[in-house]
């Protein structure tokens, strides 16, 4: 099989851009695979100038046509159009007349920051609608202007039916698959499939510790889980690795019993994971997918998640890992107690961690799951 891959990479680099580099390498094992990429670096300085290009960037579009007619694909791989590539692109994509598949990396379809969230909270005001309410409320880079761009080309595009063009979308969990749904996209068109992660081998767990890895910042939970931590008085060392807005606060004044370690590469806080009794994932927006919680599940080490995140729909309370209620320190740290008290139901739980990404969340797995996505949608595709 012969598929392009389309992205549109950040300006800085994150989890949606590791994913798609993964998933280019895993396609390539068995399938002829042409990576089609371009940075939000591209953007003009003016902000009319660059308003435009994220509705409508022509030249890209070009360019895409130019790059297919000598690729010839049989599958066009939509990750991300935004900013810079723009939805133009499909229209490219419909003239070679290759399936079209889009994951859905972010909630951007359905809202102007592309996290359904606002003030650090879940929103849900612009499901089903044009965002006007991401325009009021600046969700987008906190600009009235930058919101406007953004709601304009979702209006656009919806009007004119280029997200109809795409045969199949992937949603990345069935939380988020529900969403779109709530949002207009068909049922029918909406398949799940999970992102996964490299096996780097079972931890031993003997660390004595728990685990942070994500940005600092409230919406991710970082308040909530310290005040968890003062209530539980240093019964298990923290080590916290990221960097974000509250980085600062956080090595100015760090509390008892909790170790900062900054940002660090993947490979290496894979290393802690694998020792660590327990990741936390205490985050207070939906996200998408919860990639560092796999990437636990890998190493054995079992997570406790927040009921809101959708984290909480790849752990089984109890059976691979706990859910505490979202923004709830003392609800935190009773979770963290009771895997504590219990020795015996946590060694249980930390087999089962690693059965679940054994069984969903490796790289053999995802592939067989993209391949008949791809052949699916193939087949409706050419009726």
């Amino acid at each position: 099989m012969r598929i392009a891959i389309i992205h549109n990479r950040y300006l800085q680099l994150g989890g949606e851009d590791s994913v798609v580099r993964s998933e280019y390498q895993l396609l390539k094992l068995n399938h002829t695979v042409e990576l089609f990429e371009t940075s939000s670096t591209s953007l003009s300085s003016s902000s009319l100038s660059s308003a435009i290009t994220s509705i409508w960037n022509e030249n890209e579009r070009r360019r895409l046509k130019r790059f297919l007619q000598v690729f010839k694909p049989d599958v066009i791989h939509v990750h991300n159009t935004f900013p810079y590539l723009s939805p133009s692109i499909y229209w490219a994509a419909k003239e070679q007349g290759a399936t079209i598949i889009q994951t859905l990396h972010n909630y951007r379809l359905l809202c102007v920051n592309g996290l359904l969230s606002r003030n650090g909270q879940p929103c849900e005001d612009c499901i089903g609608k044009l965002p006007i309410s991401g325009i009021i409320h600046s969700c987008y880079r906190d600009s009235v202007l930058a919101s406007a761009t953004v709601t304009g080309m979702l209006g656009f595009h919806r009007s004119i039916g280029s997200f109809n063009l795409v045969d199949s979308f992937i949603a990345l969990t069935e939380f988020a698959k529900q969403k779109f749904i709530d949002g207009g996209i068909p049922a029918r068109k909406i398949i799940t499939k999970p992102n996964f992660t490299t096996d780097i081998g079972i931890g031993s767990g003997s660390g004595n510790y728990a685990i942070f890895v994500g940005r600092l910042s409230g919406e991710k939970g970082l308040i909530t889980l310290l005040k968890s931590w003062n209530i539980l008085k240093g019964r298990i060392p923290l080590k916290i690795i990221g960097d974000g807005p509250l980085s600062t606060e956080l090595k100015n004044k760090i509390p008892d019993g909790i170790e900062y370690l900054g940002s660090m590469s993947n490979s290496d806080a894979r290393e802690l994971m694998k020792e660590a009794v327990m990741l936390i994932y205490p985050s207070e927006v939906y996200e998408t997918f919860g990639l560092v919680v796999i990437e636990a599940m890998a190493c054995g080490t079992p997570s406790i998640v927040s009921s809101v995140s959708v984290a909480s729909t790849i752990v089984d309370h109890k059976n691979s890992g706990l859910v505490f209620q979202s923004g709830d320190s003392i609800s935190l740290a009773e979770q963290v107690n009771w895997a504590l008290d219990h020795p015996q139901e946590w060694h249980n739980i930390r087999r089962q961690a690693r059965i679940e990404y054994e069984r969903k969340y490796t790289p053999s797995a995802n592939l067989k799951m993209l391949e008949c996505i791809y052949k699916a949608a193939d087949t409706k595709h050419s009726v």
